[in-house]
C-alpha cells in the first residue's frame, strides 16, 4: 500500500474505534440518537476500512498478474489499467517499484527523482 493509503487505513481505523466507544457511552447515558448516529458513522468507517483493503488488493493481485504476464484480475481490470499507467512513470524498468507496490524505485533506475528514498 501506498504511504497515503496506509495514513487514510489508520484515520479510518481511529475513527471507527472512536465512534463505537462514544456509541458505548452514548447507550449508557440512553441517548438514542446519539447511538444510532455514531454506531452510522462506526458502519461507514468500517466500508471505508474495507474498500482501503479491496484495493491494496487490487494492487497486489494487478503486480503480480503484470510481473507473470497473466491477464489483470476480473472487473478490476480497467481500474487496474488506470492505476498502472498512471503510478508507473514510463522510463521505469526496475523490478524494485514493482516488489515495494510503488513506493521506492532502485537506486539505478531512470524515473528516481532526486526526493525518493534510495
Amino acid at each position: 500500500m501506498t504511504p497515503a493509503r496506509v495514513t487514510m487505513f489508520t484515520v479510518y481505523a481511529v475513527a471507527c474505534c472512536a465512534a463505537v466507544y462514544a456509541g458505548a457511552v452514548a447507550v449508557e447515558q440512553s441517548q438514542l440518537l446519539n447511538t444510532v448516529v455514531l454506531f452510522g458513522v462506526a458502519a461507514v468507517m468500517l466500508v471505508a476500512i474495507r474498500r482501503e483493503a479491496a484495493h491494496a488488493v487490487l494492487l497486489v493481485r494487478t503486480v503480480t498478474a503484470v510481473r507473470h504476464g497473466l491477464p489483470l484480475p476480473g472487473r478490476a481490470d480497467d481500474i487496474a489499467r488506470i492505476e498502472r499507467a498512471t503510478a508507473l512513470p514510463s522510463r521505469c524498468v526496475c523490478e524494485v517499484w514493482w516488489t515495494t507496490l510503488g513506493t521506492r524505485h532502485d537506486p539505478r533506475c531512470p524515473a528516481l527523482t532526486a526526493k525518493e528514498l534510495r
